[in-house]
């Protein structure tokens, strides 16, 4: 954990900004935040990934940022070694399920028809013409080999022979039905989860979207993935009213393993 005295002097090492208030803003699994002048949001990078993370947010959100219909961060100081980026901070309700099932059906719907505006407008940039090197293409398939392969040397042994075999068979339909690769690469989010996601005061619509360390290029549907997970899947069937996917049952399917194979990496991970 960073020291307030190590972080001020960082910023004023790298940055203009004469420090009058410095506060601890949150810590999460890439960076820690602090709030700098009751204004600044400055994230610190934990490992050189995550630095790796803030020089792609550096470079891709000036790029999308007047492209886009909501608010994102936009960076004003970035350390020479990306150890750091900093914005001013985005002001929000953060979406929540409480929020969402206290809503009238009315106010559900402009929130649904919000999230989906953003998501259609993002998965519409030509990712030919970004020019971010750092926001990589990624190989679904290629991904969940690699996490079943995992998955077989870690977990299967310790389990009983029916659930292997219904480990391997979820496995197996995903990449034996070739439709689920059949998609047209676009910009993903990659983590559009509720805590990135920043509502105006109603409730109603959306206002921001944070954290896109994660973006790359790939599959749509992975995008709906966390809401998903979140949210439910009767909220994922509302959102596709107004968000066009040429194959709900096949999306739905895709969903249902994401979120399958993120419990099994959950049980590896509570083994170590």
């Amino acid at each position: 954990m960073l020291r307030k005295q190590e972080v001020a002097r960082l910023i004023e090492t790298h940055t203009p900004l004469k420090i009058l208030s410095l506060k601890r803003a949150g810590e999460g699994m890439h960076n820690e935040a602090f709030l700098v002048n009751g204004s600044y949001l400055f994230r610190f990078a934990k490992t050189e990934g995550d630095r790796q993370k803030i020089k792609k947010e550096s470079l891709l959100l000036p790029v999308i940022k007047p492209l886009l219909s909501v608010a994102v961060p936009a960076p004003e100081y970035v350390s020479p070694d990306f150890s750091f980026i900093a914005h001013k901070k985005l002001s929000g309700i953060f979406l929540t399920k409480k929020i969402y099932n206290a809503s009238t059906p009315a106010k559900q719907r402009t929130l649904l028809f919000s999230l989906a505006g953003f998501l259609t407008n993002l998965h519409h940039i030509n990712v030919e013409a970004l020019n971010v090197p750092e926001v990589e293409r990624t190989d679904f398939e290629a991904v969940y080999r690699e996490d079943f392969k995992e998955i077989k040397q870690r977990l299967l042994p310790s389990l009983p022979a029916d659930e292997q075999t219904f480990v391997e068979s979820r496995f197996r339909s995903y990449f034996e039905n070739r439709e689920n690769f059949h998609y047209k690469p676009v910009l993903l989010h990659s983590d559009f989860s509720l805590d990135h996601i920043l509502l105006h005061a109603n409730g109603q619509t959306l206002k921001a979207v944070i954290d896109f360390g994660d973006a790359a290029i790939g599959d749509p549907d992975y995008d709906l993935f966390y809401l998903y997970k979140e949210m439910g899947e009767a909220f994922i069937l509302d959102l596709l009213g107004f968000y066009r996917s040429p194959n709900h049952s096949l999306l739905l399917e895709k969903l249902r393993f994401f979120v399958f194979v993120e419990d099994l990496q959950d049980r590896i991970e509570a083994m170590q």
